[in-house]
């Protein structure tokens, strides 16, 4: 395959004078770090535009010469539509890591791939933007209805970028596009490879799916992590806890996982969120719950006494349990608290 592939490439730049040559190659990263418009342009005195054109020229005479190809015309062909599968549409970056896999290709390699799939009449390729990761197919239909799908789920999303779905709600939806433009019932890596085309789609911990936009799925803040974890752990957590549950969290190996939860933290700066953020409340000892689960700023002592002004009297188990919901603290401190800082009759305690 390496061999087949540089014969194919020197075949066609042999038909291309020297400047053609050194254009292709700067443009495509053959030989060098790939270069933009304007800075061959730069490079040659001329507009950004006259470097575009010059390109698309040079393209339209290599395909022609393509035409007569045999290897890129048929073993590739056949090796890449193997690749894309039953859908015959994937990521260019899905394509590179099968290859890579299989031909043991080196980044040079896989730019001259790239250069193939934009020059090639039978490859449909769409190239990188802001929204959308490259992607390509070898059957035309199917390339344009999913560039539908892709922008009519854009929209949908842009439209509703604060709101979250759940993982399995988002897949049901692309499922069904795919099924009513395709004709196709796809498997779930057909839709994944689909999801996995848009840039601002992100996800989070909780398998929540949304827009990049949206600081549930992709926080900005400590504060807001920190708040669904206990969203996934649904209990008080020591600051230790917490603290490995962030960084468990941050080699999770998802592509569609937000690359802020990528994000580690030092032991103190979690400890430090929780002591002086008021969103948290301290339950015990290095244990911490949000505030929005009800419970309330003071140490045990201060509950009880919150608790006593508002009830008056209250027996003595009945008061621990209440304490309980909001503190932890053991019976024997409890007890301590009660004879040292309450009156106790008949096993009831007030003020």
């Amino acid at each position: 395959m390496k061999t087949e592939i540089y014969q194919t490439l020197d075949d066609l730049l042999s038909s291309l004078n020297e400047r053609e040559v050194d254009i292709i190659k700067r443009r495509f990263g053959i030989g060098y770090e790939p270069h933009s418009l304007e800075k061959i342009g730069n490079n040659y005195g001329i507009t950004r535009e006259r470097v575009r054109q010059i390109e698309e020229k040079i393209l339209e005479k290599l395909r022609s010469k393509l035409e007569n190809n045999n290897f890129l015309n048929k073993e590739f062909l056949e090796i890449l539509n193997e690749i894309l599968g039953r859908i015959k549409l994937k990521r260019e970056k899905y394509t590179f890591e099968k290859l890579t896999s299989l031909f043991t290709l080196e980044e040079i390699e896989l730019r001259i791939i790239r250069f193939y799939y934009i020059l090639h009449p039978k490859i449909h390729y769409h190239r990188e933007n802001k929204e959308y990761h490259s992607f390509l197919s070898t059957e035309f239909e199917i390339f344009e209805k999913i560039k539908t799908i892709l922008e009519h789920f854009k929209k949908d999303l842009i439209k509703r970028w604060r709101k979250v779905w759940k993982e399995e709600e988002i897949l049901e939806v692309l499922s069904k596009e795919i099924q009513t433009h395709l004709n196709i019932q796809p498997d779930l890596d057909d839709i994944y490879d689909i999801l996995k085309i848009f840039k601002f789609i992100r996800k989070n911990p909780l398998g929540e799916i949304g827009h990049l936009l949206n600081e549930r799925v992709a926080p900005t803040s400590l504060n807001q992590k920190i708040k669904i974890i206990f969203e996934i752990e649904k209990r008080p957590m020591h600051f230790v806890e917490i603290y490995q549950k962030l960084k468990e969290l941050s080699q999770i190996e998802d592509e569609l996982l937000d690359p802020k939860w990528k994000k580690e933290y030092s032991l103190q700066s979690v400890h430090n969120t929780l002591v002086f953020d008021p969103d948290f409340v301290i339950y015990g000892r290095g244990k911490y719950v949000p505030k929005e689960w009800g419970y309330e700023h003071g140490t045990a002592l201060d509950i009880m006494k919150k608790i006593l002004k508002k009830h008056k009297e209250m027996e003595i188990d009945k008061l621990y349990e209440m304490v309980r919901k909001y503190k932890e603290i053991a019976r024997n401190t409890f007890m301590i608290y009660i004879y040292k800082h309450f009156k106790v009759k008949d096993k009831k305690v007030r003020i």
